[in-house]
Formats: C-alpha cells, sequence, structure tokens
C-alpha cells in the first residue's frame, strides 16, 4: 500500500501536468477551511433602522405619486373636467413659481458640486428660456402628428402598454437618496488646475447620474400613447406639456437639492396631492396609490431589518477570488 502511493505520488520528468485555471479548490494539508474559519474575524453588522430605509425608499414613492398626479390630469382632460388652455396656464404658473423660488429661496440649498467636480459650466438662464420655448414650439408644431399615431389602435390594448412604460419607468429609473459630496470631495472638484480647468473627480467618487435614459424615455413613450387617445391637438401639447414637467424637470431639481429634510417635505405633499387628485374621479386608483405608500413606507422598512438581522461579516487570512471573463475573439461574417 505504501509502495502504490509512493509510486502514485512520483510524477515522471517525461510528464508534463497541464494548467488548470479554477476559481475555488479545496486545500488538503495542514491549512483547510476550518481552520481559517477558526481564525476569521467575525462582526456582527447592524441593521439600518426602520426610519432610515423610508428614508431611501423616499424617492421610490415620489416617482410613484407623481405618475398618479400625471394619470389624473389625463383622466380630467379626456373627461372635459380640465380644459387645456387651464393646464396649458398652470404648467407656465408652475415654472415661474419654481423658478422664483429657486433664484430666492432654495439657492442656498443646491448642491452645485457635482457640476463642479464634472468641470461643467452652470448654463445661464436666457438660453435656458430659449431652449425651453423651442422645446415648447416643437411639441406644438409635432401635436397634429402625435394626436393620429394610434388611430388604429384599440383602447384596450393603449391603457395595458401605458401601464408597462411607467413600469419600466419606475424599475429603470434612479430611484435611490441622492448624496451630497462631503467637503473634502468638493474642495477636490472646485480646486483650479494649472490649465485653469476644474479637477474632476474619479469615476467612482463622482455624483450619481439622475435617472437612466431608458427611464426617460419609457415616460415619455407613455406619455405620448396616452396623448394620441385626446380629442384635439391642444389637449396633446397641453398633456405633453405636463409630461415635460412631471418627468423631466420635477426630478431634475428636486435632487439637486442639497436638504434631505425638504426633499422629504417635497415627497410628502405628493402623497396627499396624488389621494387627492384620484378620490374623486377614480377610487380605484386612489386605493392602488395608498396601498402602495403603505406597503412600500410602512411594511418594506421592517421587511428589510427583519432580513438584515444576524448577518456578520467574515475577515480572515485568505484572498477572495476575482473571476476573470474570457474576451473571446469572433471572426466577421
Amino acid at each position: 500500500m505504501s509502495l502504490a502511493v509512493h509510486s502514485s505520488s512520483v510524477t515522471p520528468s517525461h510528464t508534463r501536468i497541464p494548467p488548470r485555471r479554477v476559481l475555488y479548490e479545496h486545500q488538503i494539508g495542514d491549512s483547510s477551511t476550518e481552520d481559517d474559519i477558526t481564525q476569521a474575524n467575525v462582526t456582527k453588522i447592524d441593521p439600518p433602522s426602520a426610519l432610515g430605509i423610508a428614508i431611501a425608499l423616499s424617492p421610490l414613492t415620489q416617482s410613484i405619486n407623481v405618475i398618479v398626479v400625471f394619470l389624473q390630469i389625463f383622466q380630467r382632460l379626456e373627461e372635459g373636467g380640465l380644459q387645456p388652455a387651464a393646464l396649458v396656464l398652470a404648467c407656465l404658473a408652475s415654472l415661474l413659481a419654481a423658478k422664483l423660488a429657486w433664484t430666492l429661496l432654495l439657492h442656498r440649498w443646491v448642491d452645485e458640486s457635482g457640476d463642479a467636480a464634472l468641470g461643467k459650466r452652470p448654463t445661464s438662464s436666457p438660453s435656458m428660456v430659449v431652449s425651453f420655448a423651442i422645446l415648447l414650439l416643437l411639441l406644438y408644431a409635432l401635436s397634429p402628428v402625435l394626436k393620429t399615431l394610434t388611430e388604429a389602435t384599440a383602447n384596450d390594448t393603449i391603457y395595458p402598454l401605458s401601464f408597462m412604460l411607467f413600469g419600466l419607468h419606475i424599475c429603470l429609473g434612479n430611484n435611490t437618496m441622492a448624496r451630497t459630496v462631503t467637503r473634502q470631495k468638493e474642495r477636490a472638484g472646485r480646486r483650479q488646475e494649472p490649465t485653469g480647468q476644474i479637477a474632476s473627480l474619479p469615476a467612482s467618487e463622482q455624483p450619481p447620474q439622475l435617472f437612466s435614459a431608458l427611464s426617460l424615455n419609457a415616460a415619455t413613450s407613455a406619455s405620448l400613447v396616452l396623448a394620441s387617445r385626446l380629442p384635439s391637438n391642444v389637449h396633446v401639447f397641453a398633456l405633453l406639456f405636463a409630461s415635460v414637467l412631471c418627468f423631466a424637470l420635477f426630478p431634475i431639481y428636486v435632487r439637486r437639492l442639497r436638504s434631505v429634510k425638504l426633499r422629504l417635505a417635497i415627497c410628502a405633499l405628493l402623497i396627499p396631492m396624488a389621494i387627492g387628485l384620484a378620490w374623486p374621479v377614480s377610487r380605484s386608483m386612489c386605493v392602488v396609490d395608498v396601498g402602495l405608500n403603505v406597503f412600500i413606507l410602512g411594511v418594506v422598512p421592517f421587511w428589510m431589518r427583519a432580513a438584515s438581522k444576524g448577518k456578520v461579516k467574515y475577515d480572515g487570512p485568505w484572498r477572495v477570488a476575482k473571476p476573470q471573463l474570457r474576451r473571446r475573439r469572433y471572426s466577421a461574417l
């Protein structure tokens, strides 16, 4: 028996062992996995508080309630309870009020460190006004074309398609609470280089993007599909104007606010607004909205806290395996 083991353990010189690429292989010998576990440093991970999880989930409720408000605007336009001229005037008044509030009150809470870190210059107000005016003129010019977009499609197909697109908007969007850049990163980002350009932060330290382009495209497509069911071109233009405010401008400026309390206050105001608009028109949508808000803000935080209990972190004398994907070269067909 000993001779057999000795002969099998000796490898002839003319035999070449082929190289092996493995992610993990159990070691046979003195050092085993059980010995490493006994030498590991076990650190208990404290679960976050339910209030902190609810605050982190507030942007998700903001996206849901904005969609509910937009759907109520569409339903009132379709039923004749809201005139398109009144909606356009309300959108212009809200833009003017937001601009005044942003200039007079909210500029001190604006997080401009992201633009400074990325080396971007703030856009001048006249150019923004001109660009927005060109966008409105383009929407008004395309309203007759957009109205006839889904004439040959029934409502049984249009409404499920719009709800599916709004679901994609929520799933693909950046529904996380935006973190402000620390003072050290602000100083590093605002430090001037010898060439006169603003120093940019590394990619890992740059502020997160607002939301993906696919999310905005999904919301825009849903708005176009719903607007094509309205009776006139003015109705189409008014609804698209409201969609630009709801899904493009409003999330941008809310995420630029540095104060977390101010963001939470805006999210808290959206919930009763959505419920109040949905209650006289659609009781079922109101019930669904209340159920989603209660589930996200009341059930999910305690659920995630209970799921994170008992989690530990192991640190020991081992190296973490880093898988590497092999690049394959394909010949052109």
